[in-house]
């Protein structure tokens, strides 16, 4: 059995969003879909505060891989001040510290870069064992053109048999087409105290304990 799970990438994620990371054999990280400003894509509440990677905004929405960074933005300086003075009394703070640090000093010209930059930090960081996949990259090895860029195209380039998917999935899923293919489809629910705590905050209370605060994502019901 390998489960596949997929979601765009987030500036930080809360622990909800990484337990669903953890509990994928295969988790896709979706940097083509397009940018949505104002979103988690950027922003995240961080140790109380709303911090936003500044990106330049073009005329037409671009793909997460390609939006790029304001690195002349004067909250790029805002930023770089304002993180060393953060979860003063916690005491894995450090850890914390450095994770977002490397995140936002990059160099890392797009919001992918940093976006993906963030995840494996903290996925080598946490001893996670999801392999994580770039899904511009996985889309590109898909060889049915009709299945291209879909979600069950994902799954069958990456040999999963099970996709997991929020409550939404049975909306917009064509889930017939997945029965036919063989791949199970699971909505999934979360068990956890955590789940909207940013995962930076977690890490700098409880360091690399915090995959136990992460909660856990556990299949409800079978869709396909």
């Amino acid at each position: 059995m390998t489960i596949l799970i997929g979601h765009q990438p987030l500036f930080v994620g809360s622990a909800e969003w990484w337990s669903r990371l953890a509990a994928a054999d295969v988790f896709v990280i979706n940097d083509h879909v397009d940018y949505e400003p104002k979103s988690a894509q950027n922003r995240h509440r961080i140790d109380g505060v709303v911090w936003t990677v500044p990106v330049v905004h073009a005329g037409k929405p671009l793909p997460i891989r390609q939006t790029p960074i304001a690195v002349n933005d004067p909250l790029i300086r805002k930023l770089g001040r304002a993180v060393p003075m953060m979860w003063p009394k916690q005491p894995y703070r450090d850890d914390a510290l450095r994770i977002l640090l490397t995140a936002l000093d990059g160099p890392h010209p797009t919001l992918g870069d940093v976006t993906l930059h963030m995840i494996r930090s903290v996925h080598a960081y946490l001893g996670l064992h999801s392999e994580l996949v770039v899904g511009s990259l996985l889309n590109d090895r898909c060889t049915v053109p009709l299945q291209r860029g879909t979600i069950l195209g994902q799954c069958l380039v990456a040999n999963a048999d099970q996709y997991w998917c929020g409550i939404s999935g049975r909306d917009y899923l064509p889930l017939a087409e997945y029965r036919s293919a063989g791949v199970q489809v699971w909505e999934v629910g979360y068990e956890g105290e955590d789940g909207g705590v940013p995962v930076l905050d977690l890490i700098a209370r409880h360091g690399r304990a915090a995959r136990e605060k992460l909660g856990r994502t556990v299949p409800v019901e079978r869709l396909a």
